[in-house]
């Protein structure tokens, strides 16, 4: 479907706004790159810590706060053979219920008394939007 390029009652067509979101898209990114770079001079000169946060006063009272975290992995393999030498109390792990969206489609589409019952302990909420706009590149 292919929507007209007209412009009613005093508001900007579809190609206009879609300009728009191109040249609005292309700003942010250059600023995000701008800005990281700053981050990227700036970090070597404050206060940090390996792990936590540390904050930096500047001479004219900024307060800069400067957070930096270890991500953490868990290797299932080595975790089977070093988890008997450690007391259950003491194993730094968790167990997580996390809802298996592919397996819940496949229940709304073809267990529908399944997901019936399942559907009383899930909630719905539509996410965000994604847009994204290409430029033509026929010249028209």
């Amino acid at each position: 479907m292919t929507l007209k390029s007209v412009p009613t009652h005093n508001q900007p067509s579809v190609d206009a706004l879609a300009d728009q979101w191109l040249m609005l898209k292309e700003v942010i990114q250059q600023n995000q790159k701008a800005l990281l770079k700053v981050e990227q001079s700036l970090i070597p000169l404050l206060n940090s810590r390996a792990d936590g946060q540390a904050t930096t006063r500047t001479p004219m009272g900024k307060k800069i706060v400067l957070k930096n975290k270890n991500n953490y992995t868990l290797n299932g393999t080595k975790l089977l053979k070093v988890r008997n030498k450690i007391p259950a109390d003491l194993l730094p792990l968790k167990t997580k219920e996390l809802l298996d969206e592919k397996q819940l489609k496949y229940l709304r589409n073809n267990e529908p008394e399944t997901y019936a019952i399942f559907a009383d302990a899930i909630t719905a909420k539509p996410a965000k939007p994604n847009l994204t706009v290409e430029a033509n590149d026929d010249g028209i």
